[in-house]
């Protein structure tokens, strides 16, 4: 569940600037439409253009156009997107809509085309905030990781773990070119005993200074 203007030369200058493409460049990278579920897109430089093709088979190509001296690209239905750069990062925000598309660009990518994002692992997660107005929240989750980067998606949080309570499925993303710089990363292994019976709880936790811890547990709540 947790998903366009400069002239060509124009274009091409800044987009060497700003953003870390190559001409002609072919990459696989984690993208996500609307906030929805990370998944692989293949990106396609074509120089004046660029290309984005969905492993659930959408394809749009868009065009680097001018206008007052913004930077943003138009599709192949005549979209209007603002082009933000983040660093090794990018988004595309529709002008008439307000769709967004979010693509993290990692060090893998860059360096050469990436594996298929790894198949999902059922998982169960849950989410300390920062903010200690905001209640805790648990619930199933599914994990994958591709080249290192981690991806958590349809996370089904709600208080009391009760997914007939569910109000929002999250989404999150943990590129590894980022680990240690905007976010902390820590495996973790306990048993307790309870009743003669001793329960392992197994995973890893995920710190994002100032918003929240999340833990992802391949064990928890089984006896032996």
């Amino acid at each position: 569940m947790i998903r366009t203007a400069l002239t060509t030369a124009a274009a091409l200058a800044l987009c060497s600037v700003v953003s870390p493409v190559v001409a002609g460049e072919r990459r696989l990278q984690p993208c996500q439409y609307n906030g929805g579920k990370w998944t692989q897109v293949r990106y396609i430089d074509n120089d004046d253009a660029f290309t984005l093709e969905w492993d659930d088979g959408p394809r749009m190509t868009y065009r680097w156009k001018s206008k007052d001296g913004a930077l943003i690209v138009t599709d192949t239905l005549s979209g209007r997107w603002d082009y933000i750069n983040f660093g090794n990062s990018f988004t595309l925000e529709n002008r008439d809509n307000g769709n967004t598309i979010k693509c993290l660009v990692t060090r893998a990518a860059l360096a050469a085309p990436a594996p298929s994002m790894a198949d999902s692992t059922k998982a169960y997660c849950t989410v300390v905030w920062h903010d200690m107005n905001k209640v805790p929240i648990r619930g199933p989750c599914d994990f994958s990781q591709s080249s290192g980067n981690v991806y958590v998606n349809d996370f089904k949080g709600s208080v009391d773990g009760d997914l007939k309570k569910v109000s929002n499925i999250y989404n999150f993303a943990f590129p590894s070119a980022e680990q240690g710089k905007t976010y902390q990363r820590d495996n973790f292994s306990d048993t307790f005993t309870e009743q003669g019976k001793t329960r392992l709880e197994a995973g890893i936790t995920f710190i994002r200074k100032g918003q929240y811890n999340l833990n992802v547990y391949w064990t928890k709540g089984k006896f032996y």
